[in-house]
């Protein structure tokens, strides 16, 4: 016990309790904005081969693919997925993009056969929660190139 300051650990125990109760509201309030949405169907992209030459490290990509996408005005988001080909489940989802900056979107290619897909999120309700985003795929390019362009890159 510290007799300079003997109500410092009461403090620190009053802030981690009210820490937590912070962290708890703010994930219910999540959840209950999440209840009112809904997610589409995935927009799936063909199978891309992967690079040999790159690495995790996203300095290394050679090729990228862009996916331009027209969306409903009612979509609240896009959401980017990717996986090993034909894998029953998606690998990784990004975090959702605002859909201003959705309709074109840039992706790396690493060393691994890849399959990219899109989905919206919008309104409970919503044509778009039954409606498979409208979503094109290019060919692969190179990535310097899509790495500069005005596509919005997501964060996973």
């Amino acid at each position: 016990m510290n007799e300079r300051y003997p109500n410092r650990n009461n403090l620190r125990h009053s802030v981690a309790i009210a820490t937590g109760a912070l962290l708890l509201t703010t994930l219910a309030a999540c959840g209950s904005e999440n209840e009112h949405t809904c997610t589409s169907p995935v927009a799936e992209s063909r199978v891309y081969l992967g690079d040999p030459a790159a690495t995790s490290d996203q300095s290394t990509w050679t090729t990228g693919v862009l996916i331009k996408m027209t969306l409903p005005a009612d979509v609240k988001g896009v959401v980017v997925k990717y996986r090993h080909p034909h894998a029953p489940e998606w690998t990784d989802t990004s975090k959702a993009i605002d859909p201003d900056l959705a309709k074109e979107i840039a992706l790396g290619i690493g060393n691994g056969d890849v399959q990219f897909g899109v989905a919206t999120i919008a309104n409970l309700g919503s044509a778009a929660c039954n409606t498979t985003p409208n979503a094109s795929f290019s060919e692969p390019e190179p990535w310097a190139e899509l790495e500069q362009s005005a596509a919005t890159q997501p964060n996973f």
